[in-house]
């Protein structure tokens, strides 16, 4: 009787959603949970200041005084980090461990008197503190001889069981597409099935880095990855892939592979330290960006913290990684849906799939609809009103990415919408208050899961409004915060603003160059970092003088170069291919649409004296200069993307210069300016020089 009453039991038990595929491995369901990590960029660039070595830099420059592993280490661990993925061989050919197949690595340096190996002092550092260890190894050569030929993939592949069976576990092997000419002049084709199946014989646990690896790269180098972004690829997608860069920013819904987006940026402009940078490391603005559009649309972010020639991580590097990890502390800190009652229709009714387990903190549980079912809504009740302006939301990934659209509700008004969530997805709304949070799940693959649904509360931040940052005679500023009601004080001194003057809701007027400091205050939590701008006042006498353009003919003349970069600093030497002239910063006149550059130079024209704002978009890197200032620097792998800087220029001509490369995929270049008497738009009074 018991067995018969057993028996009914389990037949009455409501099955699991069947897996849709294409589904994730064992290896990238861990990789998943490693989602934030370090990349390391070192080697003779550090000490030429180049970012693609050529080859045949003398080793003997390689020679940090104070490399120390450890420290680090340490610094990735108290940044949150969970790993660190090591150059252990960039284009340049240089190896950062002694090795059988190469004469240029650091046994022909002066470091450590040729016995040193950075990649065995960080395999050691990473496992006193409990952080794993990745390994980049560039199939490109600059040095090596046999680049170009057959015999190099066996070299490469001898040179791969190295660095995979000396140092312990490796968890991510990181191949780079970049295929260029080697000392001989000639390019490899690679043998990928030959380097793969290397790494899946010799790093079993390893997740494979490239485009058709087991993690996908997304287009860019600018830390973001499409708001929507599907863990699917298309077949045909390869390595060295130098197609449409949608498919890798925002994945494939029709994929047929699994291959979830590594997000990959640097705390730096450049990947390699430069002193020149020292005061150029992102802002906990920056940071904040890149995490929402990373973390936050369900990548990992790999972020690239390059030692100096010291052998260490720079201190300016170390604080900007530590305000960093405050504020994702202090925003996530408390979870509003723990506690609260969930409720919601789940699968056949089933407790195992009830909106609860969606908030129990369990990893291995998950809400459920039933078979057929597109679409579904959890509500919590938060138990009072409370202010939130954060919901994560997590799918049971093992079971296959599913959600194509959703909606965030509270107390029944939509705050915000997505698309896609996968296995993190974090929304960030203006702040609301509000006792109910509702998730509705408006379309999906099938029967859609949820891990996670949780709520959070971020800390009060402050707007600070102006024209621009520069102004002649005065200007006027408005502060303004994402919570209503929070109270703003501020400085114009650049102390700390926590006592400062409370900000009364009218427009404060500067007639002198300052620093603006302010926080913000919203029931007991307070700003994790002060918003800070600096103003700069103009008198007449300051203002760039005009001139005279030297000619008469409009347009500028242009210098066009074909060749592979990743950055404009290596343009700089490069041997121009033809020159001419155009109407404006025009790319129409390449003769091929991957590695290629520019350099326009030409007179502007400013109608009245004042500060002028130029805006320059492009894809990938470009920069604008007006006469030897550098006014917007917009350069790097990246996709069409905006940066804005300023000049304050007395009426009249002044010289402008534009530099622009593409290296592959997509392609463009836009600027404009605005000014006194200038409206937004393009820069037409152009002359030649």
């Amino acid at each position: 009787m018991l067995a018969w009453a057993l028996a009914a039991m389990i037949l009455d038990q409501v099955a699991p959603p069947a897996p849709i595929g294409p589904l994730p491995s064992a290896n990238q369901l861990a990789w998943y949970e490693r989602y934030y990590y370090a990349f390391v960029h070192f080697g003779p660039n550090t000490f030429t200041g180049q970012e693609w070595g050529h080859g045949d830099e003398d080793p003997r420059i390689f020679n940090p005084t104070k490399l120390d592993c450890s420290q680090w280490v340490r610094a990735f661990k108290d940044a949150g980090m969970s790993g660190v993925i090591l150059t252990a061989k960039h284009h340049d050919g240089f190896a950062l461990f002694p090795s059988k197949h190469t004469r240029h690595s650091v046994e022909a340096s002066p470091w450590k008197n040729g016995k040193g190996d950075v990649l065995r002092e960080l395999a050691e550092a990473c496992r006193e503190a409990g952080l794993w260890l990745g390994v980049y190894l560039s199939p490109w050569d600059r040095n090596h001889p046999t680049y170009g030929t057959p015999e190099y993939n066996q070299v490469f592949v001898e040179t791969l069981k190295e660095t995979l069976t000396r140092y312990g576990d490796v968890k991510e092997v990181w191949f780079d597409g970049a295929n260029g000419e080697g000392p001989n002049g000639k390019r490899q084709v690679y043998d990928w099935p030959l380097f793969v199946s290397t790494v899946r014989k010799y790093a079993p646990n390893a997740v494979i880095f490239h485009d058709g690896g087991d993690v996908r790269w997304v287009g860019n180098e600018s830390g973001y990855v499409g708001d929507t972004n599907w863990a699917f690829l298309p077949q045909g997608i390869g390595p060295g892939y130098g197609g449409d860069k949608t498919v890798l920013y925002q994945g494939d819904p029709n994929g047929t592979y699994f291959a979830p987006s590594e997000v990959n940026t640097s705390i730096r402009p450049g990947w390699f330290w430069r002193a020149s940078e020292d005061s150029r490391v992102k802002s906990l603005t920056q940071l904040k960006e890149i995490f929402y559009r990373s973390i936050g649309h369900g990548g990992n972010l790999l972020l690239n913290i390059p030692p100096d020639d010291r052998g260490l991580v720079h201190d300016n590097d170390i604080a900007a990684l530590k305000a960093f990890r405050g504020w994702r502390e202090a925003t996530f800190a408390h979870n509003l849906a723990k506690g609260a009652k969930a409720s919601g229709m789940h699968r056949g009714g089933d407790a195992r799939f009830s909106p609860a387990r969606a908030i129990d903190g369990d990893a291995k549980t998950y809400w459920a609809t039933d078979d057929g079912e597109l679409s579904g809504s959890l509500e919590l009740d938060l138990g009072s009103r409370k202010v939130f302006d954060h919901v994560v939301l997590g799918e049971m990934i093992s079971l296959g990415q599913r959600i194509k659209e959703f909606e965030v509700l509270a107390d029944g008004q939509k705050v915000a919408k997505g698309t896609t969530v996968g296995f993190r997805r974090i929304v960030k709304f203006q702040p609301v208050e509000a006792r109910r949070v509702q998730v509705r799940i408006l379309d999906a693959r099938a029967c859609p899961t949820l891990r996670m649904f949780e709520v959070y509360a971020g800390l009060p931040e402050v707007t600070i409004s102006a024209e621009g940052s520069s102004f002649l005679d005065r200007a006027e500023i408005s502060l303004s915060s994402d919570f209503p009601g929070a109270v703003i004080r501020y400085t114009l001194d650049g102390t700390d603003p926590k006592k400062g003057t409370v900000y009364q809701g009218e427009p404060i007027t500067l007639t002198q160059t300052c620093t603006l400091r302010a926080t913000a205050e919203h029931a007991g939590r307070t700003s994790v970092e002060p918003a800070t701008r600096a103003f700069t006042r103009y008198a007449v006498a300051d203002l760039r003088p005009g001139g005279r353009a030297p000619g008469t003919e409009a347009g500028v003349f242009y210098e066009y170069i074909e060749r592979g970069w990743q950055t404009l600093d290596q343009m700089k030497d490069a041997q121009v291919t033809s020159t001419g002239y155009a109407q404006g910063f025009d790319i129409g006149q390449r003769k091929r649409n991957e590695h290629f550059g520019f350099r326009f130079r030409g007179w502007i024209l400013a109608p009245a004296n004042g500060v002028y704002t130029f805006h320059l978009a492009s894809d990938d890197g470009g920069r604008l200069y007006v006469g030897d200032a550098m006014i917007v620097d917009n350069d790097g792998l990246h996709g069409m993307e905006n940066k804005t800087g300023e000049a304050a220029l007395a009426a009249g001509w002044h010289p402008i210069k534009v530099e622009y490369f593409n290296a592959g995929g997509g392609m463009g270049l836009d600027v404009k300016w605005q000014g006194p008497g200038v409206p937004l738009g393009p820069l037409k009074d152009l002359r030649r020089p």
